[in-house]
């Protein structure tokens, strides 16, 4: 008696069937690669859109305190001139105060020195 292995014929390599549509898993593959790309393009998009409006809001705020920061110093200008206006009405230069504190000090020296003669005449009038 010969017994002769008889091997079973592998199954064949098609795709998985759903009703009658037939589902390559290269199919799936590549469907899954584009939907994931779309979905990254999506988001890079969205990230940019963002990133763009963010940037744009920061430059409108950015200009906005610049024309006010441009009228305060505008205001400051003003304010600078009218005091070197005032001051060149009522300032003293150092040299005129010098010599005008030595003026009034010895002035007061002067009195100082006659009240002190008076005083010391009223000590020798009630001796």
């Amino acid at each position: 008696m010969k017994i002769s292995a008889q091997t079973q014929p592998a199954p064949p390599l098609s795709p998985p069937t759903l009703g009658t549509i037939a589902l390559p898993i290269d199919g799936i593959v590549i469907g899954a690669a584009i939907t994931m790309a779309t979905a990254a393009w999506g988001l890079i998009r969205w990230f940019a859109t963002r990133s763009v409006t963010h940037t744009d809001r920061q430059f409108e705020e950015t200009k906005r305190e610049l024309s006010e920061i441009r009228k305060e110093l505008g205001d400051i200008r003003a304010d600078s001139q009218t005091l070197r206006n005032e001051v060149g009405a009522n300032y003293v230069r150092r040299d005129d105060w010098v010599g005008f504190d030595a003026t009034v000090n010895a002035k007061m020296d002067g009195l100082h020195r006659r009240f002190d003669q008076v005083f010391a005449m009223l000590m020798e009038s009630k001796k």
